[in-house]
């Protein structure tokens, strides 16, 4: 399952990744508890296995620090009506702090992985030679990246400072896209990507998300020539990832 601030994206795939069902995508509607993701994943193990595909082990994104299955900081599921809007306390204190992973596995009754949602994207992709990024562009910057095939210490990049008073979530989010309209948005994506290359090094760099299709063909021309390789790929590849970040 891929949880975005705005949609929860869902399908069961076989050990290679290969989807052996229809993706599915659930609408957050906000204010969004644990207890309402936790009641969405049921829904759809029981529709899956009503559908003769029930999973055996589930993989789940979600945005924000999680550390082995418990989310440290998640930006979007503590605020009254989504992204950017007000914080409510009460959200905060049950999203932040839980162990995620072990809840489901209550719930469920099976093997839960909860990651970062950048990073069940990555797991999709990566060949295990060298150091390869993932970056997501969707309603903020997601990021992970992988040494030899092992995923590293999550970093929050959205959050770090990218100019004076501007955070990268502020500089490039999908609030500002909108606000901005795509080529000038593409632009600062381009700036983005090419600020950070230098801090990574990597050897492979992937550029994916929910906002990937909304890139300008300038700048996609742009990104191919940041480092030795790019690939820009659809956002669905995290739908496969959860089969991969098993290993």
């Amino acid at each position: 399952m891929d949880c975005g601030g705005g949609a929860i994206k869902s399908a069961v795939c076989d050990a290679r990744g290969h989807l052996v069902t229809e993706s599915r995508r659930i609408d957050v509607s906000y204010p969004f508890t644990p207890e309402d993701l936790i009641a969405m994943i049921i829904s759809v193990r029981d529709w899956a296995a009503e559908h003769g595909a029930a999973p055996q082990r589930v993989a789940v994104g979600v945005p924000g620090m999680i550390r082995a299955g418990t989310i440290e900081y998640t930006p979007h599921y503590i605020r009254t009506a989504g992204p950017h809007t007000t914080v409510l306390p009460e959200l905060e204190n049950a999203w932040n702090g839980l162990n995620l992973a072990g809840a489901l596995e209550k719930a469920l009754g099976q093997p839960v992985r909860v990651v970062n949602d950048s990073e069940i994207h990555g797991a999709a992709l990566i060949t295990g030679q060298g150091l390869e990024v993932a970056l997501t562009f969707g309603t903020g910057l997601g990021s992970a990246h992988f040494l030899g095939g092992a995923l590293q210490a999550h970093l929050e990049l959205s959050h770090g400072q990218f100019l004076a008073d501007t955070t990268y979530d502020q500089y490039i989010g999908e609030h500002v896209r909108r606000r901005l309209g795509n080529d000038e948005w593409s632009g600062r994506v381009v700036e983005v990507v090419s600020a950070l290359f230098p801090v990574f090094r990597w050897d492979t760099l992937y550029i994916g998300g929910g906002n990937t299709h909304n890139l300008t063909p300038e700048a996609l021309e742009a990104l191919t020539a940041i480092g030795p390789l790019t690939r820009v790929v659809a956002n669905s590849v995290a739908l496969s990832g959860g089969a991969h970040i098993w290993n």
